[in-house]
């Protein structure tokens, strides 16, 4: 897991402890929904000074544009606004998927790393939109996700990326131990078997392919490597970044499809009882990239919210009896 082991214990505490930490975790929440519901009516209006700022610069400009805007609570805070609430969508969801999707092609770091923390926002979104019928509707959404997958996936040579790494062993070297030594060894069967296999312990991820189009049969696939992306820089994401992960995870886990979503009836033959109501599809592992970025949350500041979404996290595994995300939980 990539949270910091040096937190946990922070949380191992008295009773005296978890209340005061909890009075506190609610206190940031109260603070964030004061600031949150003064920014809203100016959302629009930084949102919209945002992008013409972008349009209008040089390229000399680009390095210093990117330092200030990763550094700016208040845009960051705005944009969110913009993404959450559909009032805003008819004029600014397009803008904002475009002006993304340029901040990631221009391979500048902090226009990526602006881009990319707002991630789970968009894919809770897409997932909603979709499952309710409304796919049309956030069209240039799934074009900027495509659009940041199809960049990751590639390397710089245009050759698909590959990222490998070896488990450490007690009998290959690392940062923290030598070696055992083989002079002192009996090479007995076992000892021999042990050492080959240990050869073999290398894990990859990727390569993955590139896709043209997002349909059902790859939506998800997409969706956990691009929540695999945002987890891979998580410690860098601001805390509003890091609350729209809990406030995604409650959003795919729990929310529910009515009978009649998508304009469509109920049943084939006017049948008075609706359809069961469902919940947006998930996979194993896409549940198991949002549980990764969870545990990081719990442990490095917001652990009440952190727990609730693992909770309604556990929940939908339960549900659904996934295994192997039950075993992580």
């Amino acid at each position: 897991m990539l949270f910091r082991l040096s937190n946990i214990g922070n949380y191992i505490v008295n009773k005296e402890d978890s209340a005061r930490i909890l009075l506190l975790e609610c206190l940031l929440y109260i603070k964030h929904s004061i600031c949150d519901n003064a920014g809203r009516g100016m959302a629009d209006t930084i949102v919209r000074e945002w992008i013409a700022d972008y349009k209008s610069l040089r390229s000399a400009e680009l390095h210093s544009f990117s330092c200030i805007i990763i550094q700016n609570n208040e845009l960051i805070q705005a944009v969110f606004s913009i993404l959450e609430e559909k009032r805003y969508h008819e004029e600014f969801l397009e803008p904002v998927c475009q002006q993304f999707f340029s901040f990631y092609r221009s391979r500048e770091e902090n226009l990526q790393n602006f881009a990319r923390q707002f991630i789970p926002t968009l894919i809770g979104l897409y997932l909603s939109s979709v499952a309710k019928g409304n796919r049309k509707n956030v069209h240039c959404v799934e074009v900027v996700l495509l659009g940041i997958y199809n960049l990751e996936v590639i390397d710089s040579s245009g050759k698909s990326a590959c990222l490998s790494f070896r488990i450490p062993l007690l009998s290959k070297p690392s940062i923290y131990h030598e070696p055992m030594s083989l002079s002192h060894t009996i090479l007995s069967e076992r000892a021999l078997s042990t050492l080959e296999y240990s050869e073999n312990r290398t894990i990859n991820i990727g390569p993955y392919s590139e896709v043209e189009k997002i349909n059902a049969s790859n939506r998800l696939h997409v969706m956990s490597v691009l929540m695999w992306l945002y987890n891979q820089n998580i410690e860098s994401m601001s805390t509003f970044s890091q609350m729209s992960v809990c406030k995604m995870c409650s959003r795919a886990s729990s929310e529910l499809i009515g009978p009649n979503y998508g304009g469509e009836c109920s049943s084939g033959y006017n049948n008075p009882h609706p359809r069961p109501i469902a919940r947006i599809p998930l996979s194993s592992p896409f549940l198991l990239e949002l549980i990764h970025a969870v545990y990081f949350v719990m442990f490095n500041g917001l652990g009440s919210i952190g727990l609730q979404s693992l909770e309604e996290l556990h929940n939908r595994a339960m549900q659904e009896m996934m295994t192997d995300v039950l075993l992580v939980i």
